[in-house]
């Protein structure tokens, strides 16, 4: 005989996303960043993963040979400071993003 089950958790439990989840469908959306650019976080990502490994080039091999170290330092400095202000609004976004997409769960 089969009885019908009742168990309330376990459909709770399907529709509880996890935080890789929620990011997976953050990363999905387009955002308006402090540059003034709009795209999806992972561009950002992508140009700052390229940003970085360019300014590290710099440090190491642009900048000691410099006619102008100090505007060379202030230019990676720059860069690389844009980048940390765009994945910092990535971070708060999401954080943002996540109670809402948990609520409509």
């Amino acid at each position: 005989m089969n009885t019908p089950s009742n168990d309330s958790t376990s459909s709770a439990e399907t529709t509880t996303l996890t935080k890789s989840q929620l990011f997976e469908r953050f990363l999905e959306t387009e955002r308006r960043f402090p540059s003034g650019h709009v795209s999806r976080p992972e561009d950002v990502f992508d140009f700052c993963d390229a940003v970085l490994n360019d300014q590290s080039i710099n440090l190491t091999v642009e900048l000691p040979a410099s006619d102008d170290p100090e505007w060379q330092l202030e230019e990676i400095i720059a860069q690389i400071t844009g980048c940390v202000r765009d994945l910092e609004e990535i971070l708060a976004e999401f954080r943002r993003f996540a109670p809402k997409m948990e609520d409509a769960a």
